[in-house]
């Protein structure tokens, strides 16, 4: 059971009607007027705070950016996430608007359960001393690729200090499992299931024909180091953009927090759910067979 008492709110403030159902589920849930409810950017600026005292439990309202935000601040506090979709897909996401609010009081009753989901760090090197080396962490990916010009970027890889190649392509993506629906999948990449601690690494639009995909074990060290003369851009998660220059490495691993999902559908479940959201046709036993 999930005390009423550590539950916090974080909703989408791009999304009208997310503080909107924000405030109405505080409200439904009985929560207090001490109850944290805050939009995820205000959570950010928090995030060294102590906005986490004595919260267990987020329930964002949003899409999946809102829990790839929430995630960043969330992991390393060790608070879970309960996800509501007002989004597209929402691979993240655990209930939709119609039926939040009949069934959250089941997931905190004690029904639900927690799935840790691995994170990567990623540290960027400068090829000078102009700034000090800075680790970020990602819940879907980190990508290096072009800036704003139009070529393709020059990106070295090395995996265990071992020379891999020299991709010459739009971008280069190091995903986790929960990351290979997202970007990954877009590129040409496999579907992990989420609980899945490999690494993937996949070229985006490569010269020639290299477009396959790595698929690395969760000791893996990945490097990429940026070899254009050109500026370019690590994206992480989607909405972190560090500038790179020619010279500048990332080097990308496991080793950060776990993020943690509150779920009430049983582990099987996700295969359902991802049939549904990728608008495949589930599979049928023709009539008369066993």
């Amino acid at each position: 059971m999930i005390s009423r008492d550590t539950v916090g709110i974080v909703y989408n403030s791009q999304i009208a009607e997310a503080k909107e159902l924000a405030i109405t589920i505080a409200a439904h849930l009985g929560l207090g007027s001490n109850t944290l409810v805050a939009a995820v950017e205000e959570l950010e600026a928090v995030r060294e705070g102590d906005w986490h005292a004595g919260v267990n439990l987020l329930i964002t309202v949003g899409g999946d950016g809102t829990i790839l935000r929430t995630a960043h601040v969330a992991a390393p506090k060790q608070v879970a996430i309960l996800g509501i979709n007002m989004g597209r897909l929402g691979f993240l996401t655990e209930l939709r608007v119609d039926e939040a609010l009949e069934k959250l009081d089941k997931y905190l009753d004690g029904s639900g359960w927690i799935e840790e989901r691995a994170m990567i760090q990623a540290t960027v090197r400068r090829s000078n001393t102009r700034e000090d080396t800075r680790t970020y962490q990602a819940l879907n990916e980190v990508v290096m690729g072009r800036g704003e010009v139009a070529r393709l970027s020059m990106i070295g890889i090395t995996v265990d200090d071992e020379p891999l190649t020299t991709y010459r392509a739009d971008a280069v993506i190091v995903a986790t499992a929960t990351g290979s629906t997202g970007y990954a999948l877009s590129a040409g990449g496999p579907i992990l299931h989420p609980q899945s601690r490999d690494i993937l690494m996949t070229p985006v639009a490569p010269h020639l024909d290299m477009s396959w995909t790595l698929v690395l074990p969760q000791t893996s060290r990945i490097k990429m180091s940026f070899l254009s003369q050109s500026t370019g851009v690590l994206a992480i998660d989607g909405f972190i953009d560090v500038e790179v220059q020619y010279g500048d490495s990332v080097e990308v691993s496991m080793g950060a927090p776990a993020a943690r999902f509150l779920r009430g559908n049983p582990p099987g479940y996700y295969y359902a759910e991802l049939v549904r959201k990728l608008g495949l046709d589930p599979w049928e036993v023709p009539p008369g067979t066993h």
